[in-house]
């Protein structure tokens, strides 16, 4: 047995085995002298940082909204939904769907950051600071200031929103029909101090609960890949919306590239599905019709994934891992260990039950979407700004 299978073989025994695991751990620790007793409590203690940062919030996840062992029946139920690729039946419960997702999967997402989507990178920019630019990018295109009343689609814990907001002075609403991130965004805001100019509306965007012509402008920031019907969806956007005003934001498609006869395409579309929440994940094609047919007149429209000479690092990158301290969790090893260290946080119970099952997911999403990003399938960034018609 070579380097490469005899750690393999030790990474599969830690999953399926991780009271095995804990109780040698810990029989080892007793058994240490202190020096060496010190240095795996330090060692211990940096893991733990390492793979949940500042926020480790896998202890105590989403505990309010799915007491009990619901965390892990919603788990269950959310895997069922996808049992199969077709997806007509996400499609008539696609508000099941996208709650039992962000339901689970919120707090893994905040290890990373508020800011729920992706951003090409200068050469010399953090991760934080190019998803802040893509935020700052679209609310520059949409001409937002100070004064106007903004709706923000879909808007996660308002990561987004409270960006946007502090650039552009204006005044944001946050559309969402998840409690739990809402009662995160509540938080975020009240951090931010812009409690006073900006809120949420608890709500389906395909039945926004405001009158006619009601905002300045309305933005998505990959959110409306969730809608089961995108003309339906784009068209109540634009009932609320003022005559002549703009609505912009980044859709996931499928690309040019993405061939529906290709079994592989459809598997990996497939995985970017269930990795994510959504019901289908439809072409760049249909977005641009959509648009057009819910009422809008296109004024920008293009696919911002490709890197260039300015943005040389892909969205994807941080899926590709790494020999950095940073890069590491995302390769198959760190991966891998990440997933242990969930198992054993589970079965100690220090976890809700379905976490372990819901990382899984999540790591399915990081597979379908590395692959479909390098194969040039798959964007989670095609730009639009469209004008309502008068």
């Amino acid at each position: 047995m070579g380097l490469v299978d005899t750690i393999k073989f030790v990474f599969r025994f830690a999953i399926q085995n991780p009271l095995l695991v804990v109780k040698a751990l810990v029989s080892a620790f007793w058994r240490a002298s202190l020096p060496r007793k010190i240095i795996i409590a330090g060692v211990l203690y940096a893991l733990y940082k390492f793979f949940y940062g500042r926020k480790p919030r896998v202890l105590t996840m989403n505990r309010k909204s799915l007491a009990g062992d619901s965390y892990g029946k919603t788990a269950v139920e959310y895997e069922k939904l996808y049992d199969k690729q077709d997806a007509t039946e996400r499609l008539s419960s696609y508000t099941t769907v996208v709650n039992h997702y962000y339901d689970l999967a919120t707090d893994f997402y905040r290890t990373w950051g508020d800011s729920f989507h992706f951003a090409v990178r200068h050469a010399n920019e953090t991760l934080a600071e190019s998803v802040a630019r893509h935020e700052h990018f679209l609310a520059a295109r949409l001409g937002l200031r100070e004064g106007m009343k903004v709706l923000d689609v879909g808007c996660g814990i308002g990561g987004p929103l409270v960006s946007i907001s502090r650039f552009s002075g204006a005044s944001v609403t946050g559309l969402n029909n998840n409690a739990y991130q809402i009662t995160q965004g509540e938080e975020l805001l009240g951090a931010a101090g812009l409690k006073d100019r900006c809120g949420f509306i608890k709500a389906d965007f395909m039945h926004i609960p405001v009158e006619d012509n009601t905002f300045d402008a309305v933005y998505e920031i990959e959110a409306t890949c969730h809608a089961p019907d995108r003309v339906a969806c784009y068209r109540e956007i634009a009932r609320v919306l003022k005559p002549g005003a703009l609505f912009g934001g980044y859709e996931w498609t499928m690309t040019e590239k993405f061939d529906p006869s290709n079994a592989q395409h459809q598997a990996i579309k497939h995985e970017i599905a269930i990795g994510n929440g959504l019901p289908d994940v439809i072409t760049t094609p249909e977005v641009r019709a959509a648009l057009v047919e819910a009422g809008f007149e296109i004024v920008e429209f293009a696919d911002l994934a490709p890197t260039t000479e300015i943005n040389p690092i892909p969205w994807y990158a941080d899926f590709e891992g790494g020999l950095s301290l940073k890069g590491f969790p995302m390769t198959p090893i760190g991966r891998t260990l990440t997933h242990t260290m969930v198992r054993v946080l589970e079965t100690l119970r220090l976890a809700p039950a379905g976490s372990t099952r819901t990382h899984g997911v999540l790591l399915r999403a990081a597979n379908g979407l590395l692959i479909g990003g390098q194969q040039r399938l798959f964007t989670p960034m095609l730009f639009f700004v469209a004008r309502k018609r008068s």
